[in-house]
């Protein structure tokens, strides 16, 4: 897989505020065959994050709406067990 930045100058998007040009950076994805595989792999990483950070906000309102701390470490450990336990389901599927 290969990204590749172009950098383009338009005239036409001036910024009346500062007077500066406006640069577009716009990014071309090209994909191998083999690549595809792994681009799948990385939407479930995302979508596995995804649903961490989901549980963990739903698991933490109810730690303070019941008055016990919550700090980042709190995110940090519900996001983990999140993630150990969708992945080990996960595994114990394939098998």
């Amino acid at each position: 897989m290969s990204i590749s930045v172009v950098l383009q100058s338009a005239s036409a998007h001036r910024s009346k505020a500062r007077g500066s040009w406006v640069l577009f950076v716009s990014f071309r994805l090209m994909l191998d065959a083999g690549d595809l595989g792994r681009l799948g792999m990385t939407q479930g990483v995302i979508l596995l994050v995804f649903i961490a950070l989901i549980v963990a906000y739903v698991v933490t309102r109810t730690r303070r709406r019941m008055g016990m701390l919550v700090t980042g470490r709190t995110w940090l450990v519900i996001m983990g067990c999140v993630v150990i336990g969708v992945l080990a389901l996960w595994i114990s599927q394939r098998k």
